[in-house]
């Protein structure tokens, strides 16, 4: 008998949408593998405390920026910034720490700050999962973490919130983020998803231009939503942020071009700002009286990590339902690949 052996994991023969479906429900997994991989990796502390953090990424890398940031608002007594540029601030200098993050490592702006940082000599650990990153990184001896490998960038999230997290402990020398928010984050990415509200999300937003709606907290976590469902369900959304909203956008609704707009309310299962919650309540009200269907959207998690990882993976599982109802591959990104193309001539 003829055995024919093949060469290729299963999952390079499926659907784009369910590839990435599998992916997105094995995140405790690859969260639980970063994890793993971190206990071999050892960052000197600094000898004195910076005195900001600055995180250079972009796209589905600078997204990992952002949710530190949140919970390191809530923590640190340091300022962290998020750079989406290939500029850094003119500020950032010797007594700072810059991070770049790239998960291919080959993100020109990226690498354009991790040079920047070297020359106005600020400290500088370097994440990716390999590429002209990592390179650099050895050959100015800087300290390069790697995440795991083999992944679609804007499923790797886990991976690279684990490896700057646990960087940022080890160079600060105290645990911004806590083991107990990594076990609770693991717990709740393997049995906190309920995919039949996954559907009714994916059945509300369905033809329609989606708003993401949340507080100052959650303004990340609103990014990823609106990034997920721009690039695995190829549709525009809009962000929106209170009370911010409540001092603009909401202007724009009385006499909006057209009304084929839904929202999604992300709102905290367990909420302790009550201030947000009533101007949550208002935002509903007002949309519905507007013509706007509204939808909430409960974040589960004790831990504001459980609570982001929690509500990236909804987004992410969210879009790629939406992608199998409009018969699209999700992996496909060809107008981020043009872009790119043009951008590579600037420099």
């Amino acid at each position: 008998m003829l055995k024919i052996i093949l060469m290729f994991p299963f999952t390079h023969y499926l659907r784009g949408e369910v590839m990435l479906k599998e992916h997105y429900l094995a995140w405790y997994r690859q969260f639980r593998n970063q994890l793993d991989a971190m206990r071999n990796v050892v960052i000197k502390k600094l000898s004195e405390k910076p005195r900001a953090i600055v995180i250079s990424g972009m796209g589905g890398s600078g997204i990992v920026g952002d949710l530190y940031q949140v919970i390191a608002l809530e923590k640190l007594d340091i300022p962290v910034f998020t750079i989406k540029d290939y500029a850094l601030p003119k500020w950032v200098s010797k007594h700072d720490l810059v991070v770049p993050i790239s998960y291919s490592g080959n993100t020109l702006e990226t690498i354009e700050c991790f040079k920047q940082a070297l020359n106005v000599g600020a400290k500088v650990i370097a994440i990716s999962s390999g590429g002209k990153l990592e390179n650099l990184a050895k050959e100015n001896n800087v300290p390069h973490v790697r995440v795991i490998k083999g992944l679609v960038p804007r499923v790797s999230l886990p991976s690279m919130f684990v490896a700057l997290s646990k960087s940022l402990n080890m160079v600060l020398g105290e645990n911004v983020v806590e083991v107990e928010e990594f076990e609770e984050t693991i717990d709740l990415l393997e049995h906190g998803v309920d995919y039949v509200e996954v559907e009714e999300i994916a059945s509300h937003v369905e033809n329609t231009l989606p708003i993401i709606v949340g507080c100052i907290k959650y303004a990340p976590l609103a990014i990823r939503f609106k990034n997920e469902l721009n690039e695995n369900s190829k549709i525009p959304a809009k962000v929106e942020i209170v009370p911010e909203w409540g001092h603009n956008d909401i202007v724009g609704w009385e006499q909006p071009y057209f009304r084929k707009f839904s929202a999604l309310i992300l709102r905290e299962k367990k909420a302790k700002d009550r201030k947000c919650i009533a101007i949550l309540d208002y935002v509903t009200k007002y949309f519905e009286k507007s013509g706007v269907k509204t939808l909430t959207v409960e974040i589960k998690g004790e831990s504001t990590v459980a609570q982001m990882l929690y509500g990236s993976l909804i987004a992410g599982l969210v879009s790629t339902e939406l992608a199998y109802r409009r018969n699209i591959d999700p992996l496909e990104t060809k107008s981020i690949s043009e872009y790119k193309k043009y951008f590579a001539t600037l420099f």
